[in-house]
């Protein structure tokens, strides 16, 4: 028996035919971006940060799309023409979870300026199904296609969820919360990803990291994985997963073509209704909260930078210290409180927070120190990310119990913070060594890690230490519950040898024993976040959250001191971990 190679006119027609049909879902998904609300963002080289830009037109003949930028002024036309440019856009009030589509690699041709803003003119993406430097073709799962992964980055501990975003043979893209970022490593072993399609089907694959990336201004991030350890049985699995998404997608974007279909693995297991909470409304939440998870974005796109080695400006933590202090200018109660109130953060970055918002706050009045406060905020933010660096096989996380060696090697996050920032020349180096050098320092030598002594410590290296010390010691952590603020006070204060007696003063002065943030107890058993305090450090705004006769029901009521006679006397400070509460 002979073959007969196929002609090469029809070779090239089936080719072009193909051609054209990817033409046609590139240039239906990019108008469906354009005509529907999507929040569109530009990752390019020469930016830390990805840029807000809107279509401003789609040449189909031409094969080109114009994107507008506003603002931006720190970059050259020469650089942006060099740039390789990533484009993610979101449904805007899409739920969570909801679909974003993502294309790399988009070739910028020409820049034109108008005024304010700019205008990048780009070749339209060459495919949907673009052939990956792996291998093998990439099926991006978009126009409501779904697929959920759980990624086990180390053994015995709980998966990372994640939404798959494109399918190949060689790999995958998927996305996931901000917050996870810091247990990615370029070139790091994954040892088990479970992807789960709507009908139940799964597949469970080894992968390896190739980049991870923020996705666009969300608070979401990137990950590109390459699958390894392949069986014969695994390819062909594989192989008919990427086809059937092939095919769905075909389907869905309406294309008359020998792939359109409707695949069995898009078609939901179960057909009951079923409802998800609808998100907090905007006025339930606490003001100034959306100004802190943008900080909070900043730190992690901050800690990926630092982690993948890429240069770091520092543009992003000067703005957000500016933002923190026009807060604290703004109205100094609501701040302090916002600031306990971002719970779905790691605790280094909550802490970090907390640290730079309170050294704001004290220092900010202080003529002596005004002028250094932005400084001050900045090297606070950065304070605690040598903890998140040091995450990997030694330490896999920083939110279970640590061993005594996992303490030990903790330990040294300094000097790992310090081998990243060293050579930064923006940052101020006297200040640096006072908040990031000094925060775990004592006045006896016995802090780290260069156990300087009181001559070597001056003002602002205490007050850092301090408010260091008492955050960390509410906190809970090692299954020990955070202390009450009397209980941190009366710790740190009866350490004379170690912290400054005449700064924990000031400090308990301007907070008072019921400081913001902190849980109350009424004699008539409700308990209450203080939300503000009077001029003698009492509370005189509480947000009531339970009432202890009755354990199983929560409160959401925002009482005054008029209202406080119904709640009975102010008893005490509670630990908010003994009740398994969060201020909101």
């Amino acid at each position: 028996m002979s073959f007969k190679p196929a002609r090469k006119s029809e070779t090239s027609e089936a080719k072009s035919l193909s051609q054209q049909e990817d033409e046609a879902y590139v240039i239906n998904v990019i108008n469906a971006i354009s005509r529907d609300r999507h929040d569109i963002s530009l990752t390019l080289n020469a930016l830390e940060d990805p840029v807000s830009a809107r279509i401003r037109h789609v040449n189909t003949q031409a094969g080109t799309m114009s994107l507008a930028i506003a603002g931006l002024q720190d970059i050259s036309d020469d650089h942006l023409l060099d740039s390789s440019i990533m484009l993610d856009a979101e449904k805007i009030n899409g739920p969570a979870g909801s679909e974003s589509i993502h294309f790399e690699d988009i070739e910028p041709i020409r820049v034109r300026h108008f005024g304010e803003f700019l205008e990048i003119q780009c070749a339209l993406p060459n495919s949907l199904f673009t052939t990956n430097r792996r291998g093998g073709v990439r099926i991006p799962f978009i126009q409501g296609m779904k697929a959920s992964a759980e990624i086990e980055v180390y053994t015995g501990l709980p998966p990372i969820q994640a939404q798959l975003r494109n399918l190949s043979l060689g790999g995958c893209m998927l996305e996931f919360p901000l917050r996870e970022c810091a247990h990615f490593d370029i070139n790091g072993y994954l040892p088990a990803m479970a992807i789960s399609f709507p009908n139940g089907e799964e597949i469970t694959l080894e992968a390896r990291v190739r980049h991870v990336r923020p996705a666009g201004r969300s608070h979401h991030a990137i990950i590109g994985v390459s699958f390894e350890g392949m069986s014969s049985q695994l390819d062909q699995r594989l192989s008919y997963l990427v086809g059937e998404a092939e095919s769905e997608l075909a389907y869905r974007l309406g294309m008359d073509t020998r792939h359109s279909h409707r695949s069995p693995l898009f078609i939901e297991k179960y057909t009951a209704a079923t409802t998800e909470p609808p998100p907090a409304p905007e006025e339930n939440t606490t003001p100034m909260l959306k100004a802190f998870r943008e900080i909070a974005r900043q730190l992690h796109i901050t800690l990926l930078h630092l982690k993948n080695g890429h240069h770091l400006s520092g543009n992003a933590l000067y703005d957000s210290a500016d933002t923190l202090i026009h807060l604290l200018d703004r109205d100094r109660q609501q701040t302090l409180y916002a600031l306990h109130c971002l719970q779905d953060e790691p605790q280094w970055l909550s802490h970090s927070l907390c640290v730079a918002g309170q050294l704001g706050d004290i220092l900010l009045p202080t003529r002596q120190f005004s002028f250094q406060t932005r400084d001050i905020i900045v090297c606070a933010l950065l304070h605690q990310m040598g903890k998140p660096l040091m995450l990997g096989k030694q330490m896999p996380s920083l939110e279970t119990p640590l061993t005594s060696q996992q303490r030990e090697y903790l330990s040294g996050h300094v000097e790992v913070l310090n081998g990243h920032l060293d050579k930064l020349e923006w940052l101020n180096r006297d200040t640096y060594r006072d908040v990031i050098m000094g925060a775990n320092e004592c006045l006896d030598g016995s802090g780290y890690p260069e156990h300087r002594t009181a001559k070597d410590l001056n003002d602002i290296a205490r007050i850092t230490a301090i408010i260091n010390r008492l955050d960390t010691l509410q906190r809970g952590r090692n299954k020990r519950s955070g202390m009450t603020p009397f209980e941190a006070y009366q710790y740190v204060y009866n350490q004379p040898e170690k912290y400054d007696q005449q700064w924990v003063t000031r400090y308990i002065q301007r907070h008072g024993f019921y400081p913001i943030g902190s849980l109350v107890r009424f004699s008539q058993g409700f308990l209450a976040w203080v939300m503000k305090v009077d001029a003698h450090g009492q509370p005189e705004q509480v947000r009531v959250v339970k009432n202890l006769a009755h354990h199983s029901m929560s409160l959401d009521t925002i009482l005054t001191p008029v209202d406080f006679s119904q709640l009975g006397e102010l008893e005490a400070s509670e630990r908010p971990d003994d009740y398994q509460l969060s201020p909101f």
